[in-house]
């Protein structure tokens, strides 16, 4: 007989981890745009902020352009890492925008009340800029 512990199931599922990675990050006009893929969680919440913050010393552009086309997953600490970023940029009286993110993203970003382009008016929502309502 086969006994397991609580919440334990007899065919344990793994999910496979994807890691964060800054895939470019390029100067196009006054604009620095930084691109990420893989997972944006709390693991990877604080490599992501550092890698943001490295760029911003690097390149002082007084636009900030955060690509996420390649970001599959977010999670309550990846918001709070872009929420970070954001406040960082602020600070520096630079404008931050969200760019490209997948549908689940878009989702979660949209359900935070965190602004972010539409696929039909990609220019309009990015000249909005990056703030909280309320």
């Amino acid at each position: 007989m086969t006994s397991f512990h609580a919440f334990e199931s007899p065919e344990s599922t793994t999910y496979p981890v994807t890691p964060l990675a800054c895939t470019s990050i390029t100067q196009e006009g006054d604009t620095l745009r930084i691109a990420f893929a893989g997972d944006l969680d709390a693991d990877t919440a604080d490599r992501f902020v550092h890698a943001v913050t490295q760029a911003m010393d690097a390149m002082p552009l007084p636009r900030l352009q955060i690509d996420l086309a390649g970001i599959d997953f977010i999670s309550a600490a990846g918001l709070r890492a872009l929420l970070t970023c954001h406040r960082r940029a602020a600070g520096q009286q630079r404008l931050l925008t969200i760019r490209d993110p997948q549908p689940a993203v878009r989702h979660v970003l949209r359900v935070a009340e965190i602004p972010c382009p539409s696929e039909d008016e990609p220019q309009a929502a990015q000249d909005s800029g990056y703030h909280r309502r309320g």
